[in-house]
């Protein structure tokens, strides 16, 4: 349960449950001050837990051991009740939250274009982990007033595709049927006629491409996605793909997604996005990574590495891809691998701006800086995230080409600190509060003040008839003004004084 408490409230708040709990305690031993000792203990306690300790220390001989153990325990009791109000709170988080919303809408010209291929700079950023949420967050409001909090309005969505019609590198390799064609290819383009697939079991496919090449070798193997919809064509490719060299050792490339979308006239919005590392060390291929994707050994037909053949495990999953591919045509057998979602969306939110984006183009892009082991799992959880929020922007962060503007709708808030409180810790304070409470009015009523007050209120009330403040002396003896000095003579003897120390 959120508290919209300003600090102090909440602070005054816990002071206030912190003096009911060391209250109530004390009205427990006002209830029990009948009782041997317990009277004596009140008192003491009310010296604070050094002069307790200190008096149970000099007591431990004197005392019965039953007597001293209770007495010990009580003590122990009322230091957890003057420290329970702390503890409780160490369950209490604070948090940022928006209140006030407005919307705003937010149009940049940050995108780039070279040789027409379109990216948008601004929303580019580096991570250290594959929590790609938290980045995009980030991006969103990395600009902002640091008392405003900016989000962008997100949607639901209905998803109109749930199959690819795939395609593995050309049109004369479709691998399924579906309701949106899709095509992964390499940027150096290879000869049709060598071009060969077959499914090793359901939704497992090895497509292997040997011979000649257009370029001798590919240019690179690049996260591209290419696909069609009401005849219109867009894509995306990673504009910083590695370009593969003799060079290209060990591990050339830290792993990035991208993501683009594409809006229709028909309330449709495609969102792709994909994800792929590089690495080009044949000598650890066989045994750790071959068999990661498809189950078995994937260079098969690349015992050579200088043999010229392209070989790609494919996994598809409803509009999902996870690909890893591999060329010998070099010493260092150069391999990728990429995984992609595809997500076809329809709502209702009218499209902001006024023409759809070009064919290839990059929305956005995250570059993971790994410093430990790659984990394929994280690479494709960072990549549905991506996929997740683009779709749930849906036809906002919307790109006009034409007139070089990114729109972007935000819902404002402004900052207030709250209180996140567990709702069994709110039921336990408040439960506690009003036994304490209660058992605090109840000692009022019932008990006399000489087993609810402090020494010197019951010392001074036998002699006023309202609790006041009186000039005590300690020195020679303690004495209080007006009143005999109650060292002086036998606390029996009431006939001389008025004080009756002997009621005490």
């Amino acid at each position: 349960m959120l508290l919209h408490w300003s600090v102090v409230e909440f602070n005054f708040a816990v002071w206030i449950f912190g003096v009911l709990l060391t209250t109530a305690f004390t009205s427990v031993l006002s209830l029990l001050s009948h009782n041997g000792h317990v009277n004596s203990f009140r008192w003491l306690y009310q010296g604070g837990p050094l002069e307790a300790l200190s008096t149970l220390w000099s007591s431990r001989k004197v005392l019965q051991s039953r007597v001293w153990l209770a007495t010990l325990f009580g003590l122990v009791i009322g230091m957890g009740f003057s420290v329970l109000d702390k503890a409780l709170t160490k369950w209490i988080d604070v948090e940022v939250v928006g209140v006030n919303p407005t919307t705003v809408l937010v149009n940049t010209t940050q995108f780039i274009s070279a040789s027409g291929i379109h990216s948008l700079d601004e929303w580019n950023t580096y991570l250290r982990d594959f929590n790609a949420t938290n980045a995009i967050n980030n991006m969103f409001t990395s600009n902002t007033p640091p008392d405003k909090m900016y989000k962008p309005v997100m949607s639901s969505y209905d998803t109109v595709c749930d199959t690819m019609e795939f395609y593995a590198f050309n049109q004369s390799t479709q691998l399924t049927d579906g309701c949106i064609p899709v095509m992964f290819f390499t940027a150096g383009m290879l000869a049709d006629n060598y071009t060969s697939s077959v499914e090793k079991n359901n939704g497992y496919y090895k497509v292997v491409l040997s011979g000649v090449l257009e370029d001798q070798y590919p240019l690179e193997i690049a996260a591209a996605v290419r696909s069609f919809y009401n005849n219109v064509s867009f894509g995306i490719t990673d504009l910083s793909s590695e370009a593969m060299s003799e060079r290209n050792t060990g591990l050339p490339s830290m792993p990035r997604t991208v993501s683009t979308k594409y809006v229709s006239d028909a309330t449709v919005v495609v969102t792709v996005t994909t994800s792929r590392f590089f690495l080009a060390y044949a000598d650890m291929l066989k045994s750790n990574v071959s068999d990661f994707v498809a189950g078995d050994v994937l260079i098969d037909e690349m015992e050579i590495p200088e043999n010229n053949t392209f070989v790609a495990n494919i996994r598809l999953y409803g509009t999902n891809m996870d690909a890893f591919i591999c060329y010998g045509a070099y010493k260092a057998l150069t391999c990728a691998y990429s995984t992609m979602t595809v997500a076809v969306t329809r709502s209702d939110m009218q499209p902001i701006g006024n023409s759809s984006m070009p064919w290839t183009s990059t929305m956005l892009t995250l570059q993971y800086i790994v410093t430990d082991t790659i984990n394929v799992t994280d690479m494709r959880n960072a990549n549905q995230q991506v996929s997740d929020t683009m779709s749930s922007l849906d036809k906002n962060f919307y790109a006009d080409w034409d007139r070089s503007r990114l729109y972007i709708l935000y819902t404002v808030y402004d900052k207030r600190t709250v209180f996140n409180v567990p709702s069994p810790v709110l039921w336990i304070v408040c439960v506690l509060a009003v036994v304490c409470l209660s058992l605090i009015l109840f000692a009022r009523c019932a008990m006399n003040y000489r087993y609810r007050g402090s020494m010197y209120l019951v010392v001074v009330k036998e002699r006023y008839p309202k609790s006041l403040l009186v000039r005590t002396r300690f020195t020679p003896h303690l004495q209080f003004e007006d009143l005999d000095n109650p060292s002086e003579r036998p606390l029996t003897d009431s006939s001389k004084s008025d004080i009756a120390l002997n009621k005490i």
